[in-house]
């Protein structure tokens, strides 16, 4: 009898066990969505706003690159871009590429690529 309840007690610990790192997993995994999809909108932002105030269509491409050290130049020379969540990324790496409709300028798609540690 002591050796049945015994193996039920270690059973109901383990299930416990997996609940508990199931639910870390999955709570960490939503965490980090949400956390990169504010990283990309404030990068999509300010860099489709520094396109539209620095950036020339004249060049005849229709994608143009947009880096994190770029909008930190802007932020020196009087810009006010929100960036304090983008702190930690990589300067050079940290890229949004701004798409347009070289026809009107007008940005059709802007793509972002963080390089940011996850923790």
């Amino acid at each position: 009898m002591e050796k049945k309840k015994s193996g039920k007690i270690k059973i109901i610990v383990i299930l416990v066990i997996l609940v508990i790192l199931v639910g870390a997993l999955v709570g960490g995994y939503l965490w980090y969505q949400n956390h990169n999809e504010s990283l990309e909108e404030t990068m999509a932002v300010t860099s489709e706003d520094y396109f539209d105030k620095y950036m020339s269509v004249n060049t005849g491409a229709s994608a143009y690159k947009v880096t994190l050290k770029m909008l930190k130049e802007a932020n020196k020379n009087g810009e006010n871009y929100e960036l304090d969540n983008l702190a930690d990324c990589d300067e050079d790496k940290t890229v949004a590429t701004v798409n347009i409709d070289y026809a009107t300028g007008e940005v059709t798609e802007t793509t972002i690529k963080l390089e940011c540690p996850i923790f």
